[in-house]
């Protein structure tokens, strides 16, 4: 069988953060395919299952061993080299990486292992490891890639890091609608922040975000965010950390994601709506915004309370008039610090056909629902220590919205990114 993989990742689930924030990067920075559990593993199939089809998908077959998974893994991994094509391990399939001493079993024992035991010796047995599989050594890669940041970036400067570890390219880094490019222009305005971004492989874990000021999340489609990160990220933020969340409309519903799974934990929730102006609520016009990006004004929400700037908060200062394109609405359990809604917009509802965990497949008709409330479309609290800001669209940022005359949503962002390392 022609191998899928460079490798394949096996690992207890205790040295999780270890594999995926410096592992797995500097592996995937080197050149080298991987497959790893619970970003390649097959849904709803048994996980011996999906064991074994990764270690046949793979060249090889890297084990992190520790006594952790010897306890936890090395029973069910032992019956597949049993059945597997090089049991005795002679054609150099299985690495043995050994990361806390154990009582190896024999059938590893045998095999030459690298040592990762030693924190100063890691960078040296990481060259050795990637040499394995030929491929020629580079700079090891941080747990967070630092783009836009200073060359001469004091360590003492907050740091922001930008979250595309969860699906948000279309191709590598280059897109997402022209998010990534959008966002990162905002990155240069801000010359005394470093800079980062969380990329593919990459989770949040404790250790990535206790080393981050603040962090930007906005997800597309097929987003799920494990019950540890999100866990990790809610004692991050009581703890201190600042987050601002960007969704889209409908919410997770039609886009097969779980940020509400997160934003419940920190106090809210996106509502599984669309918002757009009254004069185009109908079903076409629904549909067409799902793919603008602001270029027909008509499908721009413009909020614009009465009386001029939206208030004294830091987050409004010399903010009118802001732009909200394919948003959903925002609830919360707890009154917001600062937020922005909108009276009169139309509320749309999607109808179709959900599958048994909840997500709708197919957007068959949008309909116009009456509303009686004003529609928050932004919102920001204080949370313990931390610091939140939730968004209905991550559209705020695109260019024709940004570089409109007539609409503030560059200082509102740049606003949002003071406010949050402040």
């Amino acid at each position: 069988m022609q191998s899928s993989y460079d490798v394949f990742i096996s690992y207890s689930h205790h040295d999780r953060d270890w594999v995926w924030d410096w592992l797995l990067p500097r592996l995937e920075t080197a050149g080298i395919s991987v497959c790893i559990d619970e970003r390649d593993f097959e849904i709803g199939v048994p996980s011996l299952v999906n064991m074994e089809h990764a270690v046949e998908r793979s060249g090889k077959t890297l084990l992190v061993i520790t006594p952790a998974w010897i306890n936890s893994e090395w029973t069910a991994f032992e019956s597949l080299l049993v059945q597997g094509s090089d049991p005795a391990g002679r054609r150099a399939r299985m690495i043995p990486l050994v990361r806390e001493q154990a009582d190896l079993p024999a059938r590893i024992k045998m095999l030459t292992y690298v040592d990762f035991t030693r924190e100063q010796n890691w960078d040296k047995q990481l060259a050795r490891l990637i040499g394995a599989f030929g491929k020629t050594p580079l700079p090891a890669a941080a747990p967070v890639s630092q783009t836009t940041a200073p060359a001469t970036a004091a360590p003492t400067q907050p740091v922001i890091a930008i979250d595309f570890a969860h699906n948000q390219q279309d191709n590598l880094i280059t897109g997402w609608d022209g998010y990534y490019a959008a966002i990162n222009e905002f990155a240069a305005t801000l010359p005394d922040v470093t800079w980062t971004n969380l990329m593919p492989g990459q989770t949040f874990s404790a250790n990535t975000l206790k080393s981050l000021s603040a962090v930007i999340v906005a997800t597309p489609f097929h987003t799920i965010l494990t019950d540890q990160e999100i866990e990790n990220v809610r004692k991050w933020v009581q703890a201190g950390g600042r987050i601002a969340l960007l969704a889209s409309y409908t919410a997770d519903l039609h886009h097969l994601s779980n940020l509400n799974a997160l934003a419940r934990t920190l106090g809210f929730e996106f509502v599984e709506n669309l918002v757009l102006p009254p004069d185009v609520a109908t079903d076409h016009y629904a549909r067409v915004q799902a793919r603008s990006q602001g270029e027909d004004r008509r499908l721009i929400v413009v909020a614009n309370p009465p009386g001029g700037p939206l208030g004294a908060h830091p987050l409004l200062n010399g903010v009118k008039q802001v732009g909200f394109l394919s948003a959903c609405g925002i609830v919360a359990t707890i009154t917001p610090e600062c937020f922005i809604t909108h009276t009169s917009g139309g509320v749309m509802q999607p109808y179709g056909p959900k599958d048994p965990r909840g997500w709708m497949q197919q957007i068959v008709e949008w309909k116009k629902i009456n509303h009686e409330q004003d529609v928050t479309l932004f919102a920001a609290w204080t949370r313990g220590k931390g610091k939140i800001i939730a968004v209905g669209s991550w559209k705020l940022v695109l260019p024709n919205l940004t570089n409109a005359p007539d609409l503030d949503n560059a200082k509102l962002f740049q606003n949002m990114l003071r406010w949050l390392v402040n």
